[in-house]
């Protein structure tokens, strides 16, 4: 529906993870928050309202947070 509202070729973006990407899963304007007031069912709003409430109460054990960085 999006794709179909913005035009297919403003719809895919450059990931803003990793600008240089190339294929792979495609970034797009859906994936924009902006959007779940229009789609309050769909699998990506659901989660996303879902963490908003978890992550608030989410704690790291001082041994984790000490680790070294994942890279």
């Amino acid at each position: 529906m999006l794709a179909d509202r913005l035009g297919f070729d403003n719809f895919f973006l450059p990931s803003p993870y990793a600008p240089g990407l190339e294929g792979g899963l495609p970034f797009h304007r859906g994936d924009d928050p902006r959007y779940d007031a229009e789609f309050p069912g769909h699998p990506l709003t659901l989660i996303r309202r879902k963490l908003a409430r978890l992550a608030p109460s989410v704690r790291l054990d001082e041994r984790f947070k000490a680790l070294p960085a994942f890279e």
